[in-house]
């Protein structure tokens, strides 16, 4: 039996697919909670991912309609892979000016009972709109679905004569037996220091919130400091008479509502938001240009075998599922039980991956075409026509859904995790094995097939008839994700984006490279990509974490779910009532289009 024969002139772009999309799957995927890990909220976060693919709206087809006109695609190309390596590597220095949320509160320690209190005041301005009551409400909201205690990380700064009266006043005889002085008062016989951090562990009962005027009070049940022997790490808090500290900060990372009841911020953004914000911004231009120049270059590359594309592009889709599934394991491994990730391994990966990309890309040999003769005017011509219209409104659509899939889906399922139980530390990490696993389920079980089986699949059904089925099959998959309660039964669900991604982005590059004029086929990719990645994403992120941050994830869901199913039948009444002898072809009958038999038959009529 012989060796199956390898077509070195398809190698590039097999490999480029494959290292670019695993290089940024390494980190992309992850991107917005770690935006989460910073201190961000979900509405700072959406501002940032509707501002980015703005950009790509305007960088996409400006920076096609340049490498067509100039003939320089390969150039810039090599230009924006560069400039996505540097922005990826960038993020790591976030770490060094990290933004945590102030969240301050005030201990408040009683005879037989104990409060942590947090106040609104005048020169404060809360993370969401806040009242006592609503707060509360929240917070017994969540406590409902949890019924448990949690532990919450209590930072303080107390000033000696504070924290003298705070331990003369602690109670070590309790009617819970009998405890020594705390080391944070051990520390005060020790120190000249005008101020004592104090750091400990506080178990707080979240079913006896109380809100009173424009305060709200948490019962302390007991406290650990850390690095005390076994018996003594949990003790009650119990003063005589009843002492404060006053200079606190509180985290409860198991407990959403909590933090955002105390979280408050100033009017002005940190540094660490705004370098966040930068890095986000260049890499998804330069994500949103590789991408477009590098299907233009693949069609090019396959001259009238278009009907391979699929062929290649699901090497990307193998690149990415695998290394965001190696990416998160070694994550989980480089963290252990800390409460933040480590994402230093991710760094890692996309920084050796993408450098191998580009050394790729200067290898990969591509025939310039000619340059295009009044590409203004064709292009205006070309998107006047009514089907490709409406096909590109489409785009849109689906970008809206998928921009709440890509920046909100990992946030739903860590959101879904807490809900479900009170996850200790150790709980925890398989929360990143388990998005690794999502991908794995998307890339390998979803997109891998239906890319493959793409050309049979847009023969069968039509460019028409496919963009229907992938709007149908989101509002489906949105609205089983609102039902969800256990967050592992996501994997089945993340079957459909063979549907919502293979299918449709298949669709979409095949039929703008069939309508595109000769020597115009970056440019047309640019246009239909910026509809999909600019417009239809930011629209996607911007009220995506609005909803998020106002309502909850499962609401979310619930109402995307609804407009897609909507937008599924409203596209298809506006196709049937276009003129059906109409149907778009390519501008250059030149243009030798072969996806095997299904695109001949697709350009006689609709489907």
């Amino acid at each position: 039996m012989k060796a199956p024969k390898i077509n070195w002139k398809l190698f590039p772009p097999k490999a480029h697919y494959m290292l670019y999309f695993g290089g940024v799957a390494a980190f992309w995927p992850y991107i917005t909670v770690y935006g989460k890990q910073l201190g961000f909220s979900e509405l700072n976060v959406g501002y940032i991912f509707t501002v980015a693919p703005i950009a790509g709206i305007i960088s996409m087809p400006l920076f096609g309609m340049i490498a067509d006109r100039f003939k320089i695609k390969k150039k810039l190309f090599l230009v924006f892979n560069i400039i996505n390596l540097l922005a990826l590597l960038c993020f790591p220095i976030l770490a060094l000016t990290e933004n945590k949320a102030s969240r301050p509160v005030v201990i408040e320690c009683g005879e037989g009972s104990s409060h942590i209190k947090h106040c609104h005041t005048s020169n404060s301005s809360h993370v969401v709109d806040w009242n006592s009551h609503s707060a509360s409400e929240r917070i017994l909201q969540e406590y409902s679905k949890k019924n448990c205690s949690t532990s919450c990380q209590i930072e303080c700064q107390a000033s000696q004569e504070e924290l003298v009266k705070f331990c003369d006043a602690l109670l070590t005889h309790t009617i819970r037996g009998d405890y020594g002085m705390p080391d944070f008062c051990r520390k005060n016989d020790s120190t000249a220091a005008k101020t004592i951090p104090l750091s400990f562990m506080a178990t707080l009962d979240f079913g006896k919130t109380m809100p009173l005027e424009e305060c709200i009070y948490f019962q302390l049940d007991s406290i650990a400091e850390r690095g005390q022997e076994k018996e003594l790490a949990d003790r009650p808090l119990s003063c005589f008479p009843n002492q404060k500290i006053a200079n606190c900060q509180m985290n409860c990372p198991n407990f959403r509502s909590a933090n955002q009841a105390v979280e408050v911020t100033d009017n002005n953004l940190s540094p660490a938001f705004w370098l966040y914000a930068l890095f986000t911004l260049l890499a998804w231009i330069a994500m949103a240009v590789v991408t477009s120049v590098a299907d233009a270059l693949c069609f090019q590359t396959l001259g009238n075998r278009s009907d391979l594309y699929g062929a290649q592009r699901k090497w990307g889709s193998i690149g990415w599922g695998l290394f965001t599934l190696i990416s998160g394991f070694l994550v989980d491994i480089v963290s252990g039980d800390s409460i933040t990730k480590n994402y230093a391994p991710s760094f890692w990966i996309a920084g050796i991956l993408l450098t191998l990309n580009f050394i790729v890309c200067w290898k990969w040999e591509v025939q310039e075409e000619e340059r295009p003769k009044a590409l203004g005017r064709r292009m205006m011509a070309l998107i006047a026509e009514p089907k490709i219209a409406v096909f590109v409104m489409a785009c849109v659509v689906v970008g809206i859904c998928t921009g709440l899939l890509w920046n909100f889906l990992f946030w739903y399922i860590e959101d879904l995790a807490k809900d479900r139980m009170c996850i200790t530390t150790g709980t925890k990490n398989w929360i990143k094995l388990l998005q690794g696993l999502i991908s794995i389920v998307q890339c390998f079980l979803g997109e891998l097939p239906f890319f493959f089986f793409s050309g049979k699949f847009i023969n069968k059904f039509g460019h028409v008839n496919s963009m229907a089925i992938v709007l149908g099959t989101f509002g489906v998959r949105f609205l089983l994700y609102s039902i969800l309660e256990n967050p592992w039964w996501v994997l089945p669900i993340e079957l459909f984006q063979g549907l919502t991604y293979g299918i449709f982005y298949t669709n979409m590059a095949t039929y703008a490279y069939v309508v595109s004029p000769e020597g115009t086929a970056a440019t047309v990719q640019g246009i239909v990509g910026s509809a999909f990645e600019g417009v239809g994403v930011s629209l996607g992120s911007l009220i995506g974490g609005f909803m998020y941050q106002y309502m909850s994830g499962r609401t979310t869901f619930r109402m995307f779910g609804m407009f897609s199913l909507v937008m599924c039948v409203l596209y298809k009444v506006a196709m049937m009532s276009i003129d059906r002898k109409f149907e778009p072809v390519s501008q250059n009958n030149e243009k030798d289009i072969d996806f095997g038999t299904e695109m001949t038959q697709m350009n006689k009529r609709p489907k």
